[in-house]
């Protein structure tokens, strides 16, 4: 009986998967458990069997490979970049051992198919062999024809794979799942969020530079005769501000700069072994001969495991280190502006001292203006109450009233003008520093012992109290 039109369209048709080709080639072979045979054949026919689990047993260790390969496949675009492996020798030796791993499971799926169809091959002959040893019979219920039917199936998907491998979807099945990835979709969200936060602190790295650049501006500016009692001021902010520099050199300066630069890559080296680690997974594999991944993956786990450990322990070393240079930082920056507004507003006070003796003031011009609008409100409010009560409009005591008003605020505003420039007259310059921003390099000294004292405390307190 030949085989059914629909049957044999499945037997030779382009498969989607290698998945539905196991299942299809599966039931072909399935058909063999159903089938006994007297005399020698059924020696041979035991030795065919043996060969059709072995068939089945290869292509399922295929399967696992490209599972095991498309892993691997996943994993490749997360693979650190070499600067950020230098600094850590057990993630280093992690992604080369998935290297070397992926490597050879590409090797070994390589040699899997060519083994595949030697065996395919195989198992067509011992099938011959199978026929050859059962006696020949036209009779339809004869051992010959049921043998004939029952291995019908087997023979044209086999044959017809050795004869079209490519039609065996080895390599569609192994790039079927690498274009959708929601751990690429979900890292790259992280990363940029890493990315962000270290801009941002980047953009914020030079503030003390900034204060610096500020102040110098202010000393250098031009000083009049009254603002020359500024000088020995300016004497002793010079001073500190050397002091500031000697305890804050340029080096010091750069290696915090730098920290941010390793801090940025130590998350990004973190998030990339936490997601490599979170894709590693263990392959379920036949024999004894493929267990040895099993094993080389779990070596890969620990390696990882201990990567980030380091890494987190390194960051914590590189933090701390940045953290006691951005402590100095925050308080030289803090006396610099603090000494930039002494000296602005030293200035801008002898400045308006200055033109409130000379009768220059802007508020002497406005004074004299507000005086003559007085004068004037008051002499408008006059007339309007002069006129004859004939002559006099329903809204003309609203107006006196608002003219009055206006006279009362203009001499107000007069003398609030006035006590403001007392008050400035009255006030002195600035001519001393704050204790809390002199003899800084000293201060800045102790910064570092101090910061360290507060970790200290904050590590004993979150211990409670325990020492380790």
């Amino acid at each position: 009986m030949a085989i059914e039109s629909f049957r044999l369209r499945q037997l030779l048709m382009d498969y989607d998967s290698l998945l539905d080709y196991k299942l299809i080639l599966g039931e072909t072979i399935s058909k063999f458990d159903y089938v006994y045979l007297n005399n020698k054949a059924n020696k041979q026919l035991k030795t065919f069997k043996v060969a059709l689990r072995e068939l089945e047993v290869i292509l399922e260790n295929i399967i696992k490979l490209i599972e095991l390969n498309n892993m691997f496949v996943k994993i490749m675009p997360f693979e650190p970049f070499q600067k950020e492996l230098e600094q850590n020798k057990d993630a280093a030796k992690a992604i080369k051992n998935i290297n070397e791993v992926r490597r050879d499971v590409s090797s070994e799926l390589k040699k899997l198919q060519e083994q595949f169809f030697k065996q395919m091959e195989y198992c067509l002959k011992l099938n011959d062999k199978v026929k050859d040893k059962i006696p020949y019979s036209k009779d339809e219920d004869s051992e010959w024809q049921e043998y004939k039917r029952k291995a019908e199936e087997f023979e044209t998907i086999a044959r017809h794979s050795l004869m079209n491998k490519s039609k065996v979807p080895f390599q569609q099945e192994r790039m079927s799942i690498t274009d959708s990835n929601e751990k690429r979709q979900e890292h790259d969200e992280k990363s940029a969020k890493i990315d962000e936060i270290y801009s941002f602190e980047k953009e914020h790295e030079n503030t003390l530079e900034q204060a610096l650049n500020a102040l110098a501006i202010t000393l250098n500016t031009p000083a009049t005769y009254s603002e020359k009692q500024n000088l020995d001021l300016q004497k002793e902010i010079r001073k500190e501000v050397a002091e500031i520099k000697k305890a804050l050199p340029p080096k010091v300066i750069a290696i915090s700069s730098e920290a941010l630069d390793k801090l940025r890559a130590s998350d990004q080296l973190t998030l990339d072994l936490e997601t490599i680690q979170s894709l590693l997974q263990n392959p379920i594999l036949t024999g004894k001969k493929y267990w040895k991944y099993n094993d080389r993956i779990d070596e890969i786990k620990v390696l990882l495991d201990q990567a980030l450990k380091v890494e987190r322990e390194r960051k914590q070393n590189i933090q701390e280190e940045r953290d006691t240079i951005d402590q100095k930082k925050k308080y030289a920056t803090s006396a610099i502006k603090t000494y930039d507004k002494i000296l602005t507003n030293n200035q801008r006070l002898q400045q308006e001292q200055i033109q409130i003796e000379n009768n220059t003031h802007v508020l002497y011009a406005e004074n004299e203006r507000l005086k003559e609008d007085e004068k004037k409100a008051y002499a408008e409010a006059q007339k309007i109450q002069m006129k004859p009560e004939d002559r006099k409009e329903w809204n003309d005591g609203l107006k006196v009233d608002k003219l009055y008003e206006r006279a009362k605020n203009d001499r107000q505003k007069v003398k609030d003008n006035e006590a403001y420039m007392a008050d400035k007259m009255s006030k002195r310059a600035v001519t001393t520093l704050p204790p809390e921003y002199t003899d800084m390099k000293k201060k800045l000294q102790s910064v570092s012992s101090l910061y360290q004292m507060h970790m200290i405390q904050s590590e004993e307190l979150s211990t409670g109290g325990m020492s380790k």
